[in-house]
């Protein structure tokens, strides 16, 4: 299970970074509350990455203005 909800969480990341889907629309929350019951380590690891492109996101829309 924990191996499937670090696929999503990566997979989510990516796709938000590509700009083929928005954060909502990849259900990168979702997928990290999931993990952090799980594995909090591996969490706080992915929840880092998704901050950075999740800015780099919010920036993007943001010159799209």
């Amino acid at each position: 299970m924990e191996e499937l909800i670090l696929k999503k969480v990566n997979c989510g990341i990516r796709a938000v970074k590509l700009g083929t889907k928005t954060p909502e629309e990849a259900r990168v929350g979702y997928w990290l509350n999931r993990l952090k019951e799980i594995n909090s380590v591996w969490y706080e690891e992915c929840f880092d990455n998704y901050l950075k492109i999740n800015k780099m996101y919010k920036q993007k829309i943001e010159n799209m203005r």
